[in-house]
């Protein structure tokens, strides 16, 4: 679970918490104001390790590479594509809702990706975007690794590697993608 999920909860939360420490001021008052200057102090932690990284830590420890693994789908992706306008014909698919919500807010491709959820939850695209739809048509598929995924293979008669793309912070990789030609699509079973 994200920590953004029970975002809803925490409203009626900080109602109850302000009832709670008004009752009790006089008691609370320095562990609020404690309270308080931790949470900016890490909030400024956060905010400069985004910019500037001042902990040294490996990159799946770094929380804030997030803003940064996407990077080679947003700009090496859409140059690849300019470069090659024959394959903005065929849509984008992938295997996490992720990499197609990316593809279609920052691209703005002219056929909307996609996600295949074998193996993964269903989203909006399965539903957008029924299975069936998909069989037997030709695709672009962007991994999240270097390698095809073996759980997708089997669905497809034909898989050919286009081109990889890194993603680096302070040129450390911190994510690899893969572009693919994927033909042939038979459906899940």
């Amino acid at each position: 679970m994200e920590l953004n999920w029970p975002a809803p909860v925490f409203m009626g939360g900080i109602f109850l918490f302000a009832i709670h420490v008004s009752e009790n001021w006089k008691r609370l008052k320095k562990q609020f104001v404690f309270q308080i200057l931790f949470s900016l102090f890490l909030i400024i932690v956060v905010t400069t390790q985004t910019f500037y990284p001042i902990l040294s830590l490996n990159k799946k420890a770094d929380i804030t590479n997030r803003y940064y693994k996407y990077q080679s789908i947003i700009y090496d992706l859409s140059e690849y594509l300019n470069n090659f306008p024959e394959l903005k014909e065929k849509r984008i698919l992938s295997n996490n809702f992720q990499i197609p919500s990316i593809i279609n807010f920052y691209l703005k491709p002219k056929l909307e990706a996609g996600c295949l959820s074998i193996g993964y939850h269903e989203t909006l695209y399965s539903f957008l975007y029924p299975d069936k739809k998909y069989i037997g048509d030709n695709f672009l598929y962007l991994s999240k690794s270097s390698q095809f995924p073996n759980k997708i293979k089997p669905y497809f008669s034909n898989i050919k590697l286009i081109k990889q793309f890194s993603s680096k912070r302070d040129s450390k990789i911190i994510s690899e993608f893969s572009l693919w030609e994927a033909n042939g699509y038979s459906g899940k079973q």
